[in-house]
């Protein structure tokens, strides 16, 4: 019962998180002079730690490869656009940006 409650609260605060963050980066000011979106975060990671704790049931993490890899190529052109920077290293990073969401639900599993 408190397993669905707790994972779409979850889910709910981190894609509030990611909302706020996308508005407060394509419009500078907006969300952050109002309030600090990082307690959205911190809201995230509390009903995460809880809903972690529950035993949830198994998933087939197979189909978390694909947003896994959007999310990778969306933050490797934030960060190639945004990075100029880092200079040469500017490649690198992007390339780890792809990278590491994929790694992170490897590492999930």
């Amino acid at each position: 019962m408190y397993q669905r409650l707790l994972r779409t609260a979850f889910y709910t605060s981190l894609a509030s998180y990611l909302a706020l963050l996308t508005i407060e980066y394509k419009s500078p000011g907006f969300v952050s002079y109002v309030f600090s979106p990082h307690l959205v975060l911190l809201l995230a990671v509390i009903f995460g730690t809880l809903y972690a704790f529950t035993k949830p049931t198994p998933v087939n993490y197979r189909w978390y490869y694909l947003p896994a890899l959007a999310i990778g190529g969306v933050l490797a052109v934030i960060v190639w656009r945004e990075g100029v920077i880092f200079g040469e290293l500017r490649l690198l990073l992007s390339l780890g940006c792809l990278i590491l969401p994929v790694w992170t639900v490897s590492f999930v599993k």
